[in-house]
């Protein structure tokens, strides 16, 4: 079976959802040998970050130069080349799926990282928040099954957007094979380790003020 795959983010994206989507796109050459993956890329050649195993096939339908704007155009372009591919499936890897994927014959599934500009919208402009709310709200409706990353994400998606619990599966991110092949080594002192990046709705104050009482 042929599975159609959003590749913009494995692509382009070195943190958090590039490397969502590069971990399913390796795990799916991997593990199940009876799915065909085409990934769709929005690059005229090549795939950028993403390093395919080998089964993968690449799809380069539309270059676009980048920006908000220009991968809303790109996604409302893509059903229907998906579909002349042959793809019974689209998974869309970090919050979004093409445009009028159910009237080209295709079946939607969708990964919800987070509702964090729902919850927290003082961390993202107004304009980000209208496109995000927008293009994530309709995938969710358009989506026939919602993959969400925890709980809370589920929790959200029924509390924002009223998506039904039944359409929703909870399954936490994977963890790739070398985090677990770690040389153990005696600690110099006590640490508290933190993986992520350096932004103020990660909550590092509260990691650091934390610390300080520890010791």
């Amino acid at each position: 079976m042929i599975v159609a795959y959003d590749g913009i983010r494995a692509a382009l994206n070195p943190s958090g959802l590039g490397n969502y989507s590069r971990f399913i796109l390796d795990a799916v050459e991997r593990h199940l040998p009876a799915i065909e993956p085409h990934v769709y890329l929005p690059l005229s050649d090549g795939s950028g970050l993403y390093q395919p195993q080998g089964r993968a096939r690449l799809q380069h339908p539309h270059r676009w130069p980048g920006g908000l704007l220009a991968r809303t155009l790109w996604r409302r372009r893509l059903a229907r080349r998906v579909a002349a591919d042959g793809a019974a499936v689209f998974h869309g890897l970090s919050n979004e799926l093409p445009v009028r994927l159910h009237s080209h014959g295709l079946r939607g599934v969708v990964t919800i990282h987070d509702l964090i500009y729902l919850r927290y919208p003082q961390y993202f402009s107004a304009i980000d928040r209208r496109l995000y709310d927008r293009r994530y709200r309709r995938s969710v409706a358009e989506a026939d099954r919602i993959i969400a990353v925890s709980q809370q994400t589920a929790d959200d998606l029924m509390r924002y957007y009223g998506a039904p619990a039944g359409r929703i599966d909870v399954v936490g991110q994977g963890c790739a094979p070398f985090f677990y092949e770690i040389e153990r080594r005696p600690a110099p002192q006590p640490l508290v380790l933190y993986v992520g990046a350096f932004d103020p709705r990660k909550n590092i104050a509260l990691i650091v003020e934390a610390a300080a009482r520890l010791q």
